[in-house]
Parts: C-alpha cells; sequence; structure tokens
C-alpha cells in the first residue's frame, strides 16, 4: 500500500458571529451597538413626533448612546479602514474634541463644525438659552448704557436681570425706541423680529454695534436730526 502524502490542515477563520465580542446581529453591527442605535433612534423619533419639543435640551438623553456608539466605531475603525481612509476616519473623531477646546467658554451654543460650529444660526436652529444675559448685563452697567430698552424673553429671564440690578424698558415686537437710546435683544429674536410683519421696524438697516459671543445683540439707535432751517 502506497503511502499517503501527508497534508497540513489550515485551521479556517471562523466566522465574525462566532468570534467572542464580535457577533453580528444586523446589518453588520454587534448586538450591543444594535440595541444602541435602535433606542436611540425610537427616543428620537418620539421626540419629534411630541407636542413639546423645547429644542435639544429635550435630546439630551440620547448623547450617551451616541456617545458610545461613536467610541465603538473608532476604535473598531482598523477592521474596516487602512491607509490614509484610517487616518482620516481618526482626524474627524479627534476633531469633535478640538472643537469642544475651541469652543470654550460659550459651550451652550456650540456644535462641532460640521454644524456650522458658532453662531446666531445656531442659536435659531437650536437652543437659545439665555446665553451671555449676565456679562451683557455687567458691560451695560459699566459702560452706562442708558436709556436701555431689552427684551427679556421669558417672565422666568426677567427675574435673573432684575436680581443683577439691570436698569432698562421692556421691550417689544411694537416698541419704538427713543431717539439716542440703547437697544439690547438676544440673537433669536431678532431673527423672529425681522421675520415679523411690521414688527420692530426700527432694525431696519440698523446693524448691532456691540455682540456677546453672537447671543445678545445691542443696538446703538441715531439721535434724532435738528430740523434743517
Amino acid at each position: 500500500m502506497l503511502a499517503q502524502p501527508a497534508r497540513t490542515l489550515t485551521p479556517s477563520t471562523p466566522p465574525a458571529a462566532l468570534v467572542p465580542g464580535r457577533e453580528v446581529f444586523f446589518w453588520g453591527l454587534s448586538m450591543a451597538s444594535t440595541c444602541c442605535l435602535l433606542v436611540a433612534a425610537l427616543f428620537l423619533l418620539f421626540i419629534v413626533r411630541s407636542n413639546l419639543n423645547m429644542g435639544v435640551r429635550h435630546a439630551l438623553a440620547v448623547i450617551p448612546l451616541i456617545s458610545v456608539l461613536g467610541a465603538r466605531a473608532f476604535a473598531r475603525a482598523p477592521e474596516v479602514l487602512q491607509g490614509d481612509r484610517l487616518q482620516g476616519a481618526r482626524l474627524v473623531g479627534l476633531s469633535a474634541v478640538a472643537s469642544a477646546v475651541i469652543a470654550g467658554p460659550g459651550y451652550l451654543n456650540y456644535y462641532n463644525v460640521f454644524a456650522l460650529g458658532q453662531g446666531s444660526w445656531v442659536n435659531v436652529v437650536g437652543d437659545d438659552w439665555g446665553q451671555d444675559r449676565e456679562a451683557f448685563v455687567r458691560f451695560a452697567q459699566k459702560e452706562g448704557l442708558d436709556p436701555l430698552y431689552y427684551h427679556t424673553q421669558t417672565p422666568t429671564r426677567k427675574l435673573e436681570v432684575d436680581y443683577l440690578g439691570l436698569k432698562y424698558k421692556d421691550l417689544n415686537c411694537k416698541t419704538r425706541p427713543r431717539p439716542g437710546s440703547w437697544v439690547a435683544i438676544h440673537s433669536q429674536y431678532v431673527h423672529r423680529f425681522e421675520d415679523t410683519k411690521n414688527c420692530a421696524t426700527w432694525m431696519q438697516g440698523l446693524e448691532p454695534t456691540y455682540k456677546f459671543n453672537d447671543n445678545v445683540w445691542v443696538y446703538k439707535i441715531p439721535a434724532a436730526r435738528p430740523p434743517v432751517e
């Protein structure tokens, strides 16, 4: 009987589903990632369809889930990316850390660079929490902005400026500030006034004199011109 040549057996690579910690459950994602994604998606769906929607503050609970998904994607990027693509993905991930550092100390109205970063447009589509109100009050008191018209936004926020001792006259859509006076409005209401017909007509063609991190806009109303003889 002729001897059969010995065969070398090469162990096969087990499927991803059989590797501990690498089980594929849905769309190539593990069970843990799939659960995080589904819970986050359902939470956001309920928020969008809710009758009470006051901006990003109601979606804060989804941030931990998204953070876990982002961390898992960042850690497992070498499994699906190589070379320049891998380095590019890492730079995108690290840019979130860099943008957060650059945003300081105005964090409340800052989003990452892919969401246009920081500016009055972010306050309009995002959240206006009355940022920089205290800084504005201190400036107004130091510079003696008087007479001053100020839009307090809400009764609760009015309590804050009253506590800080700001002297002002209430401002609303129909208010006509006196010539030579100062007017302060939070950026969200600047855009609301501009989009409302026959509202704050004094703003037409007038640029703000001061801005506090693009949150509070301060206007100087031109003084009345003496009549021409």
